[in-house]
């Protein structure tokens, strides 16, 4: 199975902040590369066969080290949308959290340089966009529209 069969699973989380909500990104650690330090949405590649759930606990539990997140997902098991995206099927989970549990939140450092939070209504801003890797560019761009 190649790897455009399994596919990738990525979650987007909203942060509540009163009124308003932020979307969490990761900045991303890859050295040497061009997306090093670029902003991604949290998850990755489904390995091993995994079902996009349990691919996008295990990518979670990398990422983000207070499980806090993980326990979330467990927690409300909430249903993929599935896009497709240059040949790759691509599963979204959407979760929710508070600022308080955004500020428990801890960074997995061989993943990534830490966390951004930017306001829902700004995501899609042009003068923003050179900030996404690709994929997270390529997934803004289908949701919001």
């Amino acid at each position: 199975m190649s790897q455009n069969e399994r596919g990738i699973a990525k979650l987007i989380v909203a942060v509540r902040m009163g009124t308003e909500r932020a979307l969490l990104f990761s900045r991303k650690r890859a050295k040497g590369q061009a997306k090093h330090r670029q902003l991604e949405l949290l998850g990755g590649h489904m390995e091993d066969e995994r079902d996009p759930m349990t691919a996008l606990l295990a990518e979670l539990e990398e990422e983000e080290k207070s499980g806090v997140l993980a326990d979330k997902v467990r927690t409300e098991q909430p249903s993929a949308r599935t896009l497709m995206i240059d040949g790759t099927r691509h599963f979204l989970f959407e979760t929710e959290i508070s600022l308080e549990q955004y500020l428990d939140l801890r960074h997995g450092k061989k993943e990534s340089l830490g966390f951004k939070l930017i306001p829902e209504s700004e995501v899609s801003a042009r003068e923003l966009q050179w900030r996404f890797t690709p994929r997270t560019r390529d997934i803004v761009a289908r949701i919001r529209s």
